[in-house]
């Protein structure tokens, strides 16, 4: 599985978003090993060492074992991108990747003890609290069986074993994360199971007594961390379980992305299958997704240049179309429109993040950046022109751009203009790329939109001149006008 990485000097962290994409280019190659994953029950050593090269295993791992230490949000961000392809391959890197965390809150001579002559080193868990531990002088003698430990053939050093620890008068005392050598368990093969299969996540068990030093354990529920300031601070239980929260939400996200590649192009297909049976006409509403994301001026025959699988869905049905187009079987015509708001329910950026903020009194908030030019279409106005396009004859044959208003506001503008219609202050923050793609980790709408954030970074000039030519009577909302209208509903 190659991946291109430049070469980076030992401790030079790379941005998340370099790591992020890292994942993304993986997608392909996860997502044609998926199903051989989970049929032979295992995620292959291919894809364990793409991980490795991509640094996904360093991203949590302290600076001074050659790990980049960064915030566990990168971690949840790569994990999601994984999942999405693979959801064995993601439950494996979440699992793998977020004990090279734990670590931070151990002893440094736990850290010294795994990483002094190899620093790729990984380990894998089973925090359930299964096993027994005594103490003993300099440290504990622990057993048990552990089940489920995902990620354990890659396990090279040993795992985090979790037990309860109770006094001399049997009280319960700590749940404690014991890390506990290689040598000192035997892996037992009985994961058969029909989900995450390729996660090979066998049981652990200590035959007999092993002894774990006490700087080999921490507690999950009480800790002292020596430095402070780093993200090792965090809660142990939150955290873990938000990598797992990661790889499922990444899952879900495949799934969409699954039904979206093939249903909804079915759907298409259908439909014009079904116009043709009945001689019908076919007018369809369509979007920019699949148009370059830079700053060029887009005119119907601006190139198709998709970016992420929601473009490059859209691509194939607008080709769909325009080769039923050419094939002159049936009347079809595209109507194609850009970003919009509008009045009630609209979802849509501008009218979450900037509308009905300030309806609400609150303040409004701006996607990316505040300077570029945007080309917004009134819902109305758009559901109006695609009606006068598919009752004109001669409209057919042909690509239309939806009209806009050519005022084409900044998003700085365009919130003043709002809030002065609102009656609100116009005082507003500006989301950066980074936050709004966090974000998308609780909110699907957000997910929905992260492909597409580059072209927030750009002007959005979409032409409609041709339709306003050939049907010049037809009115275009202005942005004032339609804040207005807002306003009144």
């Amino acid at each position: 599985m190659a991946v291109a990485i430049e070469n980076e000097k030992k401790l030079v962290t790379p941005s998340c978003e370099t790591l992020v994409q890292r994942a993304r280019d993986m997608q392909p190659r996860l997502r044609a090993l998926a199903q051989s994953v989970e049929e032979n029950r295992a995620v292959p050593q291919e894809t364990v060492d793409a991980f490795r090269a991509g640094g996904f295993f360093k991203i949590l791992q302290p600076p001074r074992w050659g790990g980049y230490g960064m915030s566990p949000e990168v971690l949840y961000r790569v994990v999601m991108e994984l999942s999405r392809a693979c959801p064995s391959s993601g439950w494996i890197m979440a699992i793998l990747g977020i004990h090279q965390w734990e670590f931070g809150k151990l002893d440094p001579r736990a850290c010294d003890e795994v990483w002094r002559d190899d620093p790729e080193i990984l380990v894998s868990s089973s925090y359930a609290p299964l096993g027994k531990a005594r103490k003993v002088d300099g440290g504990w003698m622990l057993s048990g069986r552990w089940p489920t430990s995902s990620g354990c053939d890659f396990a090279d050093w040993g795992a985090f074993l979790g037990a309860r620890v109770f006094d001399d008068q049997g009280n319960f005392l700590d749940l404690k994360s014991f890390l506990v050598k290689h040598e000192d368990y035997v892996l037992i093969d009985d994961w058969h199971v029909v989900g995450l299969a390729g996660t090979a996540s066998k049981s652990l068990l200590i035959e007999g007594e092993a002894f774990i030093p006490d700087y080999r354990a921490h507690s999950m529920v009480d800790y002292r961390v020596i430095d402070a300031d780093t993200c090792y601070q965090m809660p142990f239980i939150q955290t873990f379980n938000n990598v797992i929260s990661a790889a499922i939400i990444g899952m879900a996200q495949g799934m969409v992305d699954l039904f979206v590649e093939h249903t909804i192009p079915t759907m298409l297909k259908n439909a014009l299958d079904a116009c043709r049976v009945a001689g019908a006409s076919f007018a369809y509403f369509d979007n920019t997704y699949m148009y370059p994301q830079d700053a060029r001026l887009l005119t119907e025959e601006a190139p198709f240049a998709p970016v992420g699988r929601k473009g490059k869905v859209r691509a194939a049905m607008a080709t769909m179309v325009l080769e039923e187009m050419a094939r002159g079987e049936i009347p079809v015509l595209i109507g194609r429109a850009p970003e919009f708001y509008g009045p009630g329910k609209t979802q849509s950026f501008t009218n979450a993040l900037i509308i009905e903020k300030l309806q609400a009194g609150k303040k409004p908030r701006v996607p990316v950046r505040d300077d570029t030019l945007r080309t917004l279409i009134w819902t109305p106005d758009a559901s109006r022109a695609l009606a006068t396009l598919g009752n004109t004859p001669d409209a057919f044959g042909q690509t239309w751009h939806l009209p806009c208003s050519d005022d084409r506001p900044t998003y700085k503008e365009l919130v003043v203009m709002a809030s002065q219609v609102f009656g609100r202050d116009p005082r507003y923050s500006v989301i950066s790329k980074c936050a709004l793609t966090a974000a998308g980790l609780f909110s699907k709408q957000v997910r929905e939109i992260r492909e597409l954030l580059p072209r927030y970074e750009q002007d959005n000039l979409f032409d409609s001149t041709k339709f306003k030519r050939r049907f010049s009577g037809f009115e275009v909302t202005t942005y004032r006008e339609g804040l207005e209208l807002i306003r009144k509903k």
